[in-house]
């Protein structure tokens, strides 16, 4: 299923000085496929951040450190 919005996310992607992504919406329109979608297709590596899922990432943003390997 092509979204038009993932043109869009393509378009956010390729900026060089790019800001976090925050997807919000009603439930069940295909927000987590198509963000899921986009890391899997263009990124080698991606963190997943669920807040309704994992609630213990209620943190302000200074104290959280992510590391990949």
């Amino acid at each position: 299923m092509e979204r038009y919005i993932f043109s869009d996310l393509k378009n956010w992607m390729l900026k060089s000085r790019r800001k976090p992504l925050l997807m919000r919406g009603a439930r069940q329109v295909g927000k987590t496929w198509l963000v899921e979608r986009l890391a899997q297709e263009e990124f080698q590596y991606y963190v997943k951040v669920d807040f309704e899922e994992d609630s213990h990432f209620y943190y302000p943003v200074t104290e959280i450190s992510i590391q990949l390997k």
